[in-house]
């Protein structure tokens, strides 16, 4: 039996069942963490909510092991990326790039993601990222509390496979808002895909009018937003989860003086989903969310462990690399060594027996060796140059030729400027500004014509106070670009 946990503020969701690509769930439970142990997703006062944790464990003989963790946070960063079918590895490396705009190092930060419906060469994903610090704190506050974690996932991804799960096999536009204490997530859905979330905090108090005054609030600027995307497709149907029967009625009312003309209904599990009793499944919806498995993708512990394993691999391989040539250098210093003097031995016995002979012969002797050691040297030296210029001239360059590229493709669509360029990576980052947005496609497609990039990708649009569109495109160069 699997446990999952799901923190955000002051309500703690738990529910335990079976777990895997189908799940049934057996018991549900939802309380109140001490006050202030929890605040957005994460574990402030650690020992206070230990003894929580092992206090209702053990009230409730819940199992230690095969326990997960969802948490909502404003720590994990998430967007829906667009990237060609690869594997995990260079899936994420391709991420990675997607976040370089919020400048955090790599090497601190775990990437997870949740695949969404794939084309036959592009898929989208939901990616969220997480500091490695924040990860490992969390597991050893369960840790600690002689709980051990499986696996720590981002709600906003489970939630959002849950609903591509049940409420989008029956309708194709249409908006989700969960509820929980003061937090209030709104998911929207666009012709059959997944297209945006946002996280709000309601300032009043969670069951007074004024909380479902704010709660409709953000649904009618959801509506707005489409608006503004010039979003014509109508909202089928707008779900809830995490509330009650009886606000049904209420948000029906509330929603129409926003302009939102569709039926409100409570998330119910899909036919495939045997086992959930209709009203707590909504209710916890988050923690049930994390009872069905979508991947070992979407799972930061996961992930972090699998970074872990490759750099001890990796720094095992450089001792390992290091051993060898150390004694690789120490054996051919050895036979250097006995080389330089058996030959030094029968130089000196030579020398001697012709020293009588001709004092002049053992000069010249001398001094064609000497001759010789310097030729070797020279021949030496000039080959590791040449190794060198080799190497150098696969870089690409920024230079002129490359820039009049850029800017060429630009004449007529867009204003461009030069963000940064990594020459050992052969990256150039550029932002481009144009006042409409067929204007950067068109710029971007000419840049896919030309012959100096290897890859071109860029992230989405933004609006300027101007009105007219930012874009960030990532140009790959080819090898020896601008050379």
């Amino acid at each position: 039996m699997s446990t999952v946990v799901y923190i955000s503020n002051k309500e703690i969701q738990i529910v335990t069942g079976t777990r895997g690509k189908k799940a049934s769930a057996k018991q549900f439970y939802l309380m109140k963490a001490p006050e202030g142990s929890v605040i957005n997703g994460m574990v402030l006062d650690v020992n206070a909510f230990q003894t929580f944790l092992k206090e209702f464990w053990e009230a409730n003989n819940l199992p230690k092991k095969d326990v997960y963790l969802l948490t909502s946070s404003n720590k994990i960063a998430g967007k829906m990326v667009k990237l060609p079918v690869l594997n995990k590895k260079k899936s994420t490396a391709f991420i990675q790039r997607e976040f370089a705009d919020m400048e955090r190092d790599e090497n601190t930060t775990v990437i997870s993601y949740l695949p969404l419906k794939a084309a036959a060469k592009m898929r989208s994903v939901y990616a969220s990222m997480l500091s490695r610090d924040s990860i490992k704190e969390l597991a050893d506050v369960f840790t600690n509390a002689g709980i051990t974690l499986s696996g720590i996932a981002s709600s906003d991804a489970t939630e959002i496979a849950m609903i591509e799960r049940t409420c989008a096999s029956k309708n194709r536009t249409f908006v989700v808002q969960i509820l929980d204490g003061n937090m209030v997530t709104n998911i929207l859905w666009l012709d059959g895909k997944f297209n945006y979330i946002n996280n709000i905090r309601c300032f009043h108090e969670p069951g007074t009018q004024e909380f479902y005054d704010d709660a409709s609030r953000a649904l009618g600027k959801m509506r707005q937003f489409m608006m503004t995307q010039k979003i014509e497709s109508p909202i089928e149907r707008v779900y809830l989860a995490g509330t009650d029967e009886s606000n049904v009625a209420f948000y029906d009312e509330m929603l129409k003086a926003q302009d939102i003309q569709a039926p409100v209904e409570l998330i119910t599990p899909s036919t495939a989903d045997r086992g959930f009793d209709t009203f707590k499944f909504q209710r916890v919806f988050p923690a049930v969310s994390g009872l069905f498995d979508f991947g070992p993708e979407n799972d930061f512990l996961r992930s972090l462990k699998d970074d872990e394993k490759k750099e001890s691999a990796d720094q095992k391989a450089i001792s390992k690399g290091r051993f060898v040539t150390l004694a690789v250098i120490a054996g051919v210093m050895i036979l250097l060594f006995g080389g330089s003097l058996t030959a030094r031995l029968i130089r000196e016995g030579q020398l001697k027996s012709l020293q009588s002979y001709n004092d002049g012969v053992a000069s010249q002797i001398n001094e064609y060796d000497l001759y010789s050691a310097e030729r070797d040297a020279l021949e030496q030296q000039s080959l590791s140059l040449d190794n060198v210029v080799s190497s150098i001239d696969t870089y690409p360059l920024g230079n002129e030729d490359v820039l009049s590229v850029i800017e060429s493709t630009a004449n007529g669509y867009a204003d461009i400027k030069i963000d940064s360029f990594d020459a050992e990576a052969g990256v150039v980052n550029i932002i481009a500004t144009a006042p409409a947005v067929s204007d950067i496609n068109k710029y971007i497609a000419r840049l896919l014509q030309e012959d100096i990039f290897m890859d071109v990708t860029y992230t989405g649009y933004t609006m300027n106070a101007d009105g007219t569109w930012d874009i960030h495109v990532i140009c790959t160069l080819t090898e020896g670009a601008g050379r």
